[in-house]
């Protein structure tokens, strides 16, 4: 478990399924993300839930966002290995995050992140963290930003669920880079 002022977080439980459902079955959410499907059903919810406890490597660096005062379920954010490996043969990792429309404009997602990356590197000092955004997503391009990652370049992403193209954004962060901020 994480934590800061304002947040806690760990790992998913699947009492979380009713409200991970709401939050994520919204356009303005899930059309953001590559793997949600809209629409997000507490299904869905209940499956990926199960499906990270369930893992044989189970991911040290994917947390459900909750209220430190009221532990109410605001969001999620994940450091995720890739199976590609990059140019120089080094493994992956991409940052992802999500949080519900009630908690948006608050830099909760900041602020989750902050503690994430700092743990990640305490781990991973050699590793790079990569990180996209649809370029229509600018909440998502500002918290990038906020964290200090560099842009790499555009590229066009084909996601099959909904059959459509979506233009993006593509961003790295080093661990130097993060301690000169």
């Amino acid at each position: 478990m994480l934590q800061t002022d304002r947040l806690f977080l760990k790992l998913p439980a699947l009492s979380d399924a009713p409200i991970m459902a709401e939050y994520l079955n919204r356009a303005d959410t899930a059309l953001m993300m590559l793997t949600v499907p809209l629409p997000y059903t507490l299904k869905d919810a209940q499956h990926f839930i199960a499906k990270i406890h369930d893992s044989t490597t189970p991911n040290p660096h994917y947390f459900n966002i909750y209220g430190q005062h009221d532990a109410t379920l605001m969001g999620a954010i994940g450091i995720n290995e890739r199976t590609n490996r990059n140019d120089n043969g080094q493994t992956e990792y991409e940052l992802g995050y999500w949080l519900g429309h009630p908690h948006w404009g608050n830099s909760y997602i900041v602020e989750a992140a902050i503690v994430v990356i700092d743990n990640f590197f305490k781990k991973n000092p050699n590793a790079n963290i990569y990180v996209s955004h649809a370029i229509k997503n600018t909440q998502s391009k500002r918290v990038i930003e906020k964290l200090g990652f560099t842009y790499i370049y555009d590229y066009e992403i084909y996601v099959s669920m909904r059959d459509e193209h979506m233009k993006s954004k593509r961003y790295k962060l080093s661990k130097s880079e993060w301690l000169n901020l």
